[in-house]
């Protein structure tokens, strides 16, 4: 009996433990602070794994806090390539793909990896961006450059062949087309 009572009150505790700490989380969301409240979500669903509320209260305010890093990882990224410092500008970029994988980081992932000549992470990334938005010219351009640097002629010609379907007026990819087609 008192080991019945002695359970039931850590449950209790837990549960409302729990309900603390998902209080906290929807104050800290409501202020837009989002890598807090995800905490302060995750003790919550820790306390109490089987309510469902505090579990998608935290996929949530985990995707928000992406969103917001990502966001600020590219931007750090923008400025660390103004500044000349592509090294740092790639890493920014691939946190920011890795945390919201959209065209914009990876295409600048792409584009940055091949200045500083990390060739595989290039293409890596040229293809993600690719794979997310297959009309966008510019990311076929990228990858198309990737290719090129990395002597695989015939993949860089069919890049930039998809490029002039896609922007048949882009003179860059129109010069490159021309040089690729003798090398390949």
């Amino acid at each position: 009996m008192a080991d019945k009572v002695i359970g039931q009150r850590l449950l209790d505790e837990r549960l409302q433990k729990g309900r603390h700490h998902f209080e906290e989380g929807s104050r800290l969301a409501s202020l837009g602070q989002w890598v807090a409240a995800a905490g302060s979500f995750k003790l919550a669903a820790t306390f109490a794994p089987e309510n469902p509320e505090y579990q998608g209260h935290l996929q949530q305010a985990q995707e928000e806090a992406a969103a917001l890093q990502a966001t600020t990882h590219f931007r750090r990224g923008v400025f660390e390539e103004s500044a000349g410092r592509f090294d740092t500008a790639a890493r920014c970029y691939e946190h920011a793909a890795t945390l919201q994988p959209t065209f914009q980081p990876c295409v600048k992932a792409a584009e940055m990896f091949l200045k500083i000549r990390e060739l595989n992470r290039a293409r890596e990334y040229g293809i993600k961006a690719v794979e997310l938005d297959p009309t966008n010219a510019s990311g076929h351009l990228t990858l198309a450059q990737v290719f090129r640097e990395a002597k695989q002629f015939k993949d860089a010609k069919r890049s930039l062949e998809r490029v002039m379907k896609l922007d048949p007026e882009n003179k860059t990819a129109r010069s490159l087309l021309k040089e690729v087609q003798k090398l390949a």
